[in-house]
């Protein structure tokens, strides 16, 4: 535990400065956006999956000082290094989600046409969640492969497939199947529990690839 805790540390002096200004950005268009637009809920998740993403500046830090090296010649296990980015990555991510959904709460409080409504924020906000485990569990382990210069064509296309795949689908479906599909009650009422078990299931796979990834580099 005390290791997992030295490199969230380190992290965090690396990301701290930046997450600083960036903090200030949000906060400043954030109280813009809340007196120019209607529906500020695409907005906040935007900005809090942006957060959750934060440190994916960490990989291209310790890329520039070659961080893998000094990390193969220490006790520290494979493990530790992992579990420590998916954390830092998830702790920061969720408080600073957290934040901006309180600030888009009391903001909205003061618009004349009413507010965002507690049961929508909060929905907003665990979709967030969700999305960010999703591309962390995705991208981390080639971010941990490829580093993150060489990953750019991929996080493009890991964008761009399932944008596809959706507009295909819309495409080659007809428009009245779409309108006669319901999903059953009983499955409607448990999708959540599914979907966040899939999302879990997501993380847990993608944490022992990355592991299985930063041994391998170890021992190259």
């Amino acid at each position: 535990m005390k290791e997992i805790l030295g490199l969230l540390k380190k992290d965090w002096a690396l990301m701290a400065k930046q997450m600083r200004m960036l903090a200030i950005y949000l906060v400043v268009l954030l109280a813009i956006f809340s007196f120019t637009l209607s529906d500020m809920l695409f907005l906040v998740s935007f900005f809090s999956v942006l957060l959750f993403m934060m440190s994916t500046n960490c990989f291209a830090y310790d890329e520039q000082v070659s961080f893998g090296k000094l990390l193969a010649a220490s006790p520290l296990s494979p493990r530790t290094v992992v579990l420590s980015r998916y954390l830092l990555s998830f702790l920061v991510g969720l408080a600073g989600a957290s934040l901006i959904t309180l600030l888009n709460l009391a903001l909205s409080s003061f618009r004349p046409e009413g507010g965002t409504t507690l049961e929508a924020a909060l929905a907003a906000l665990l979709t967030s969640v969700g999305i960010a485990v999703l591309l962390m569990s995705v991208l981390f382990p080639l971010f941990y492969k490829f580093g993150v210069n060489k990953s750019r064509l991929m996080i493009l296309l890991v964008c761009a497939i399932p944008i596809a795949a959706v507009a295909l689908l819309k495409f080659l479906v007809p428009e009245e199947l779409w309108e006669g599909f319901a999903i059953p009650a009983p499955l409607a009422s448990a999708f959540p529990f599914l979907l966040a078990a899939l999302l879990i299931l997501a993380a847990g796979v993608s944490i022992r690839i990355s592991i299985g990834i930063v041994r391998n580099q170890q021992y190259a």
